[in-house]
C-alpha cells in the first residue's frame, strides 16, 4: 500500500500550525488514520519518506522522538529524511509518504 501526502492537518482537515514537533506529530497521526482505515497499523509500514522544509540537523532528535511514539523502535521501518525548499503551503513544514505491507 502506498501512502502519500500526509501533512499536518487535524481530523477535520484544518492545518496544524505550530512548531516542527507539532506538525510532525499531526502528520504521523494522519498516517495512523490511513493505516487504521486499511485495517493495518504502523507495524505494517516498511518505509517512510519524510520531507521537511528548512532542514537543520537539530530536527533529527525531534523526529526520532515523535516517530518513536508510533513505531516499534526495536524493529523500525526503513526511512529517509529529505530536506526540500518548500511544500504545497508555506506554513507546512513536514510531509510524510510511506509504503506498507497489507496481508
Amino acid at each position: 500500500m502506498v501512502l502519500s501526502g500526509h501533512v499536518p492537518t487535524d481530523a477535520s482537515g484544518n492545518l496544524v500550525t505550530g512548531d516542527f514537533e507539532a506538525q510532525l506529530s499531526a502528520a504521523f497521526e494522519n498516517v495512523g488514520r490511513t493505516l487504521t482505515a486499511a485495517g493495518i497499523g504502523f507495524g505494517s509500514v516498511a518505509r517512510f519518506t519524510i520531507y521537511v522544509t528548512d532542514y537543520d540537523p537539530s530536527m533529527i532528535p525531534i523526529l526520532r522522538r515523535i516517530r518513536g511514539r508510533f513505531i516499534n523502535a526495536a524493529t523500525p521501518p526503513a526511512s529517509a529524511l529529505v530536506g526540500v525548499a518548500a511544500l504545497y503551503d508555506s506554513r507546512v513544514q513536514v510531509e510524510i509518504d510511506a509504503l506498507a505491507v497489507v496481508p
